[in-house]
């Protein structure tokens, strides 16, 4: 589904990143030894991963919750998100079969993520 969402290449190649838990991170560069702040940029709060910086943050999870809020996409419940493992795993639950509008779904959640 990821070849397929209407986003310009770059934010497919981003989310395709992502979901192979390959963006630069602080998590990330800390394994590799890179000094960095590790902290997340939004909330400051907690360790910057992929998956707290797109669905576990208390700033991103508010941005969510407008979203769906504003496109009438209730199917989307925010209250579970912190329970999955990784960006792949979210991504799945987000653009699974049986997820209406999952081609929109999976553009918008992509467009999202690469602006976050």
């Amino acid at each position: 589904m990821i070849w397929k969402a209407w986003a310009p290449p770059k934010a497919r190649f981003f989310a395709w990143l992502a979901t192979q838990d390959r963006i630069w991170t602080a998590d990330r560069l800390a394994k590799r030894g890179w000094l960095n702040y590790g902290l997340c940029p939004l909330c400051k709060r907690e360790q910057e991963s992929g998956s707290h910086l797109f669905f576990k943050c208390r700033y991103t999870i508010r941005l969510w919750k407008m979203v769906i809020e504003k496109f009438q996409l209730m199917h989307l419940d925010t209250s579970s998100w912190h329970l999955e493992a990784s960006v792949k795993s979210w991504w799945e639950y987000l653009t699974g079969t049986g997820v209406p509008h999952r081609k929109a779904i999976a553009s918008m959640t992509m467009l999202m993520s690469w602006t976050i």
